[in-house]
């Protein structure tokens, strides 16, 4: 495992730069232009450490959709998940919350009303 990689180590790019930096075999550590996840390669190994819940951010256009208290989404969500990803070689860390979207669920099912016998509203 590497040194862990620090947060203001990170610069926006597009999602076709971090394609590129890919492609190119580059080192680098960077979050989406959107802000949605961080993907951070400081060698190439044949390894992926995620951190698909780490995040709680919820966009403005959903904000009013949910139904959920900030507490109750923080109870189905993985914080500080990303903190033990960022020691792997290559890392992506989601900041957005999983009641937006579901990262571990088909796209068919990412997005829904209810879950864990609560209803929230999901992220139409």
């Amino acid at each position: 495992m590497n040194a862990p990689i620090l947060e203001n180590q990170t610069a926006l790019y597009s999602e076709r730069q971090i394609v590129d930096l890919i492609r190119r075999y580059e080192p680098f550590h960077a979050t989406l232009d959107d802000g949605s996840f961080s993907v951070a390669i400081s060698r190439y190994v044949p390894m992926v450490c995620t951190a698909i819940h780490d995040g709680n951010r919820v966009r403005e256009m959903y904000k009013d959709a949910l139904l959920v208290t900030d507490e109750e989404r923080l109870f189905e969500e993985d914080p500080h998940t990303g903190e033990i990803a960022r020691n792997f070689a290559i890392s992506l860390i989601v900041h957005d919350s999983r009641y937006t979207g579901d990262l571990n669920r088909t796209p068919e099912a990412c997005i829904y009303d209810e879950a864990w016998g609560k209803k929230y509203g999901g992220g139409h």
